[in-house]
Protein backbone atom coordinates (compact mmCIF):
# COMPACT_ATOMS: atom_id res chain seq x y z
CA UNK A 1 0.00 0.00 0.00
CA UNK A 2 1.29 3.39 -0.97
CA UNK A 3 -0.01 6.60 0.56
CA UNK A 4 0.66 9.98 -1.04
CA UNK A 5 -0.28 13.33 0.44
CA UNK A 6 -0.06 16.39 -1.75
CA UNK A 7 -0.68 19.88 -0.48
CA UNK A 8 -1.64 22.37 -3.19
CA UNK A 9 -1.03 25.80 -1.74
CA UNK A 10 -2.22 27.87 -4.68
CA UNK A 11 -2.94 27.66 -8.41
CA UNK A 12 0.70 28.47 -9.28
CA UNK A 13 1.97 25.24 -7.66
CA UNK A 14 2.86 22.32 -9.88
CA UNK A 15 0.15 19.80 -10.55
CA UNK A 16 0.50 16.28 -9.18
CA UNK A 17 1.04 14.78 -12.63
CA UNK A 18 3.97 17.19 -13.10
CA UNK A 19 5.38 16.84 -9.59
CA UNK A 20 5.07 13.05 -9.15
CA UNK A 21 4.80 11.51 -12.60
CA UNK A 22 6.76 14.09 -14.59
CA UNK A 23 3.99 14.31 -17.17
CA UNK A 24 2.82 17.31 -19.19
CA UNK A 25 -0.88 16.42 -19.05
CA UNK A 26 -3.21 14.82 -16.52
CA UNK A 27 -3.17 11.06 -16.06
CA UNK A 28 -5.80 9.07 -17.96
CA UNK A 29 -7.80 8.27 -14.82
CA UNK A 30 -7.16 11.52 -12.97
CA UNK A 31 -9.59 11.93 -10.05
CA UNK A 32 -8.92 15.65 -9.55
CA UNK A 33 -12.13 16.93 -11.13
CA UNK A 34 -14.18 15.07 -8.56
CA UNK A 35 -11.76 15.69 -5.69
CA UNK A 36 -12.02 19.46 -6.00
CA UNK A 37 -15.79 18.99 -5.70
CA UNK A 38 -15.24 17.10 -2.45
CA UNK A 39 -16.05 13.70 -3.94
CA UNK A 40 -14.13 10.52 -3.02
CA UNK A 41 -13.36 8.25 -5.98
CA UNK A 42 -12.57 4.53 -6.17
CA UNK A 43 -11.10 2.88 -9.24
CA UNK A 44 -9.10 -0.08 -10.56
CA UNK A 45 -6.17 1.16 -12.64
CA UNK A 46 -3.58 -0.66 -14.70
CA UNK A 47 0.08 0.35 -14.85
CA UNK A 48 1.35 -0.86 -18.26
CA UNK A 49 4.95 -0.02 -17.42
CA UNK A 50 5.06 -2.26 -14.36
CA UNK A 51 2.34 -4.61 -15.64
CA UNK A 52 0.52 -4.23 -12.33
CA UNK A 53 -3.06 -3.61 -11.23
CA UNK A 54 -3.91 -1.19 -8.41
CA UNK A 55 -7.07 -0.29 -6.55
CA UNK A 56 -7.00 3.45 -5.84
CA UNK A 57 -9.05 5.43 -3.34
CA UNK A 58 -8.70 9.21 -3.65
CA UNK A 59 -10.13 11.38 -0.87
CA UNK A 60 -10.13 15.16 -0.24
CA UNK A 61 -9.07 16.15 3.29
CA UNK A 62 -10.01 19.73 4.25
CA UNK A 63 -7.71 20.95 7.03
CA UNK A 64 -8.96 24.54 6.88
CA UNK A 65 -10.74 26.91 4.52
CA UNK A 66 -7.43 27.69 2.80
CA UNK A 67 -5.71 24.32 2.85
CA UNK A 68 -6.88 21.03 1.32
CA UNK A 69 -4.96 17.79 1.07
CA UNK A 70 -5.71 15.07 -1.42
CA UNK A 71 -4.98 11.59 -0.13
CA UNK A 72 -4.42 8.69 -2.57
CA UNK A 73 -4.31 5.13 -1.29
CA UNK A 74 -3.17 2.47 -3.75
CA UNK A 75 -3.47 -1.27 -3.10
CA UNK A 76 -1.63 -3.72 -5.36
CA UNK A 77 -4.31 -6.17 -6.55
CA UNK A 78 -2.28 -7.78 -9.35
CA UNK A 79 -2.40 -11.29 -7.87
CA UNK A 80 -6.14 -11.05 -7.23
CA UNK A 81 -6.75 -9.97 -10.84
CA UNK A 82 -4.61 -12.81 -12.19
CA UNK A 83 -6.46 -15.33 -10.02
CA UNK A 84 -9.77 -13.93 -11.22
CA UNK A 85 -8.74 -14.17 -14.88
CA UNK A 86 -7.49 -17.72 -14.34
CA UNK A 87 -10.76 -18.75 -12.69
CA UNK A 88 -12.78 -17.21 -15.54
CA UNK A 89 -10.59 -19.03 -18.07
CA UNK A 90 -11.13 -22.37 -16.32
CA UNK A 91 -14.87 -21.74 -16.09
CA UNK A 92 -15.06 -20.89 -19.79
CA UNK A 93 -13.09 -24.00 -20.76
CA UNK A 94 -15.36 -26.14 -18.55
CA UNK A 95 -18.48 -24.69 -20.19
CA UNK A 96 -17.11 -25.43 -23.66
CA UNK A 97 -16.19 -28.98 -22.62
CA UNK A 98 -19.62 -29.67 -21.11
CA UNK A 99 -21.38 -28.34 -24.19
CA UNK A 100 -19.21 -30.55 -26.40
CA UNK A 101 -20.04 -33.59 -24.23
CA UNK A 102 -23.78 -32.90 -24.45
CA UNK A 103 -23.46 -32.39 -28.21
CA UNK A 104 -21.69 -35.73 -28.66
CA UNK A 105 -24.12 -37.60 -26.41
CA UNK A 106 -27.04 -36.07 -28.32
CA UNK A 107 -25.51 -37.09 -31.66
CA UNK A 108 -24.91 -40.66 -30.47
CA UNK A 109 -28.48 -40.94 -29.20
CA UNK A 110 -29.80 -39.56 -32.49
CA UNK A 111 -27.76 -42.18 -34.37
CA UNK A 112 -29.41 -44.86 -32.23
CA UNK A 113 -32.80 -43.30 -32.97
CA UNK A 114 -32.11 -43.45 -36.69
CA UNK A 115 -31.21 -47.15 -36.48
CA UNK A 116 -34.36 -47.92 -34.48
CA UNK A 117 -36.55 -46.02 -36.96
CA UNK A 118 -34.93 -47.89 -39.85
CA UNK A 119 -35.64 -51.20 -38.11
CA UNK A 120 -39.20 -50.09 -37.43
CA UNK A 121 -39.79 -49.22 -41.09
CA UNK A 122 -38.47 -52.60 -42.19
CA UNK A 123 -40.59 -54.59 -39.75
CA UNK A 124 -44.00 -55.98 -40.66
CA UNK A 125 -44.80 -57.22 -37.16
CA UNK A 126 -47.18 -54.82 -35.42
CA UNK A 127 -45.97 -55.84 -31.94
CA UNK A 128 -42.31 -55.29 -32.89
CA UNK A 129 -43.13 -51.91 -34.46
CA UNK A 130 -44.97 -50.85 -31.29
CA UNK A 131 -42.06 -51.86 -29.04
CA UNK A 132 -39.54 -50.06 -31.26
CA UNK A 133 -41.72 -46.92 -31.19
CA UNK A 134 -41.74 -47.04 -27.38
CA UNK A 135 -37.93 -47.35 -27.27
CA UNK A 136 -37.64 -44.48 -29.75
CA UNK A 137 -39.75 -42.20 -27.56
CA UNK A 138 -37.75 -43.04 -24.41
CA UNK A 139 -34.51 -42.25 -26.21
CA UNK A 140 -35.95 -39.02 -27.58
CA UNK A 141 -36.78 -37.82 -24.05
CA UNK A 142 -33.03 -38.09 -23.33
CA UNK A 143 -32.04 -36.41 -26.61
CA UNK A 144 -34.16 -33.37 -25.75
CA UNK A 145 -32.37 -32.93 -22.40
CA UNK A 146 -28.89 -33.01 -23.96
CA UNK A 147 -30.08 -30.76 -26.78
CA UNK A 148 -31.25 -28.11 -24.29
CA UNK A 149 -28.08 -28.39 -22.20
CA UNK A 150 -25.91 -28.02 -25.32
CA UNK A 151 -27.71 -24.82 -26.32
CA UNK A 152 -27.91 -23.35 -22.82
CA UNK A 153 -24.55 -21.48 -23.00
CA UNK A 154 -23.02 -23.32 -20.08
CA UNK A 155 -26.09 -23.26 -17.82
CA UNK A 156 -26.13 -26.63 -15.97
CA UNK A 157 -29.94 -26.84 -15.87
CA UNK A 158 -32.83 -26.77 -18.31
CA UNK A 159 -36.24 -25.12 -18.17
CA UNK A 160 -38.57 -28.00 -17.36
CA UNK A 161 -41.52 -26.04 -18.72
CA UNK A 162 -39.91 -25.71 -22.17
CA UNK A 163 -38.77 -29.33 -22.02
CA UNK A 164 -42.31 -30.64 -21.42
CA UNK A 165 -43.58 -28.55 -24.34
CA UNK A 166 -41.02 -30.15 -26.67
CA UNK A 167 -41.64 -33.66 -25.34
CA UNK A 168 -45.39 -33.33 -25.85
CA UNK A 169 -44.93 -31.99 -29.36
CA UNK A 170 -42.77 -35.01 -30.20
CA UNK A 171 -45.36 -37.50 -28.87
CA UNK A 172 -48.10 -35.78 -30.85
CA UNK A 173 -46.05 -36.16 -34.04
CA UNK A 174 -44.88 -39.68 -33.18
CA UNK A 175 -48.42 -41.04 -32.82
CA UNK A 176 -50.01 -38.86 -35.50
CA UNK A 177 -52.58 -37.53 -33.04
CA UNK A 178 -55.62 -35.59 -34.15
CA UNK A 179 -55.39 -32.53 -31.90
CA UNK A 180 -59.10 -31.85 -32.44
CA UNK A 181 -59.97 -35.08 -30.63
CA UNK A 182 -57.17 -35.54 -28.06
CA UNK A 183 -55.56 -32.52 -26.42
CA UNK A 184 -52.43 -32.41 -24.22
CA UNK A 185 -52.40 -29.50 -21.78
CA UNK A 186 -49.66 -28.34 -19.40
CA UNK A 187 -49.66 -26.60 -16.04
CA UNK A 188 -45.93 -26.54 -15.35
CA UNK A 189 -44.12 -24.14 -13.01
CA UNK A 190 -41.06 -22.42 -14.46
CA UNK A 191 -38.56 -24.65 -12.66
CA UNK A 192 -34.99 -25.31 -13.79
CA UNK A 193 -33.78 -28.88 -13.39
CA UNK A 194 -30.40 -30.62 -13.67
CA UNK A 195 -29.77 -33.56 -15.97
CA UNK A 196 -29.82 -36.00 -13.01
CA UNK A 197 -33.52 -35.30 -12.49
CA UNK A 198 -34.65 -34.09 -15.93
CA UNK A 199 -33.98 -37.41 -17.68
CA UNK A 200 -35.85 -39.72 -15.26
CA UNK A 201 -38.67 -37.18 -14.95
CA UNK A 202 -38.87 -36.91 -18.75
CA UNK A 203 -39.07 -40.69 -19.18
CA UNK A 204 -41.76 -40.95 -16.48
CA UNK A 205 -43.89 -38.33 -18.24
CA UNK A 206 -43.19 -39.99 -21.59
CA UNK A 207 -44.45 -43.36 -20.24
CA UNK A 208 -47.57 -41.88 -18.67
CA UNK A 209 -48.58 -39.70 -21.63
CA UNK A 210 -47.83 -42.52 -24.09
CA UNK A 211 -49.99 -44.90 -22.06
CA UNK A 212 -52.87 -42.40 -22.12
CA UNK A 213 -52.51 -41.83 -25.88
CA UNK A 214 -52.45 -45.55 -26.70
CA UNK A 215 -54.92 -46.99 -24.19
CA UNK A 216 -57.09 -44.36 -22.50
CA UNK A 217 -59.30 -43.49 -25.45
CA UNK A 218 -61.27 -45.74 -27.75
CA UNK A 219 -61.13 -45.32 -31.51
CA UNK A 220 -62.50 -41.97 -32.73
CA UNK A 221 -63.17 -40.78 -29.16
CA UNK A 222 -62.12 -37.39 -27.85
CA UNK A 223 -60.29 -36.69 -24.61
CA UNK A 224 -57.80 -34.63 -22.64
CA UNK A 225 -54.43 -35.28 -21.05
CA UNK A 226 -53.10 -32.87 -18.41
CA UNK A 227 -49.46 -32.71 -17.25
CA UNK A 228 -49.06 -30.73 -14.04
CA UNK A 229 -45.72 -30.06 -12.31
CA UNK A 230 -45.39 -27.71 -9.37
CA UNK A 231 -43.30 -26.81 -6.35
CA UNK A 232 -44.70 -26.18 -2.89
CA UNK A 233 -42.32 -25.37 -0.06
CA UNK A 234 -39.49 -27.92 -0.45
CA UNK A 235 -41.60 -30.53 -2.21
CA UNK A 236 -42.24 -31.18 -5.90
CA UNK A 237 -45.42 -32.63 -7.36
CA UNK A 238 -46.05 -34.31 -10.71
CA UNK A 239 -49.54 -35.21 -11.91
CA UNK A 240 -50.56 -36.77 -15.23
CA UNK A 241 -54.33 -36.91 -15.63
CA UNK A 242 -56.53 -38.18 -18.45
CA UNK A 243 -60.30 -38.47 -18.79
CA UNK A 244 -60.19 -41.81 -20.59
CA UNK A 245 -61.16 -45.35 -19.63
CA UNK A 246 -58.73 -45.63 -16.69
CA UNK A 247 -56.26 -48.41 -15.91
CA UNK A 248 -57.37 -52.03 -16.29
CA UNK A 249 -58.81 -53.86 -13.29
CA UNK A 250 -56.13 -55.58 -11.24
CA UNK A 251 -53.32 -53.16 -12.16
CA UNK A 252 -50.74 -53.43 -9.39
CA UNK A 253 -48.08 -50.72 -9.35
CA UNK A 254 -46.15 -52.48 -6.57
CA UNK A 255 -45.80 -55.66 -8.65
CA UNK A 256 -45.98 -54.51 -12.25
CA UNK A 257 -46.02 -57.03 -15.10
CA UNK A 258 -45.84 -54.71 -18.11
CA UNK A 259 -42.50 -53.16 -19.09
CA UNK A 260 -43.84 -49.59 -19.04
CA UNK A 261 -45.07 -49.96 -15.46
CA UNK A 262 -41.79 -51.59 -14.43
CA UNK A 263 -39.89 -48.61 -15.85
CA UNK A 264 -42.19 -46.23 -13.97
CA UNK A 265 -41.66 -48.03 -10.67
CA UNK A 266 -37.87 -48.11 -11.14
CA UNK A 267 -37.60 -44.38 -11.99
CA UNK A 268 -39.91 -43.33 -9.14
CA UNK A 269 -37.66 -45.32 -6.79
CA UNK A 270 -34.59 -43.65 -8.32
CA UNK A 271 -36.11 -40.24 -7.55
CA UNK A 272 -37.02 -41.45 -4.05
CA UNK A 273 -40.57 -40.41 -4.88
CA UNK A 274 -43.96 -41.47 -3.54
CA UNK A 275 -46.18 -42.53 -6.49
CA UNK A 276 -49.93 -43.18 -6.43
CA UNK A 277 -52.79 -43.43 -8.90
CA UNK A 278 -56.56 -43.50 -8.85
CA UNK A 279 -59.14 -44.48 -11.44
CA UNK A 280 -61.74 -41.73 -11.28
CA UNK A 281 -63.19 -40.47 -14.55
CA UNK A 282 -59.95 -41.64 -16.12
CA UNK A 283 -56.49 -42.18 -14.66
CA UNK A 284 -54.90 -39.76 -12.20
CA UNK A 285 -51.22 -40.48 -11.51
CA UNK A 286 -49.40 -38.58 -8.75
CA UNK A 287 -45.73 -38.43 -7.79
CA UNK A 288 -44.27 -36.32 -4.98
CA UNK A 289 -40.63 -36.02 -3.98
CA UNK A 290 -38.03 -33.87 -2.25
CA UNK A 291 -34.92 -32.88 -4.17
CA UNK A 292 -31.91 -30.62 -3.99
CA UNK A 293 -32.25 -28.87 -7.37
CA UNK A 294 -32.98 -25.14 -7.15
CA UNK A 295 -35.21 -22.84 -9.14
CA UNK A 296 -33.38 -20.11 -11.01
Amino acid sequence: MVEEKIALKNRDDKKCYELIYKLKSPCRHCPMDKLVQGITTRMEIFDPAGVRWFYRISTPVNLSEKKTYFQHLLVDITESKRNEEHALSISSEKDVLLREIHHRVKNNLQLMLSLIRLQELNSSDASVKSNLKAIENRLNSMVLVHEDLHSSAGHPKISFKDYIDKLSDHLIRAYGMDMKSIKIKHEVDDIFMSIDYAIPMGIIINELVTNSIKHAFTANSSGNILVRFAKKDNKYFLEVIDDGTGLPEGTDFDNPKLLGMQILKSLCSQLDGSPSYVNQNGCHFKLSFNHSFKDS
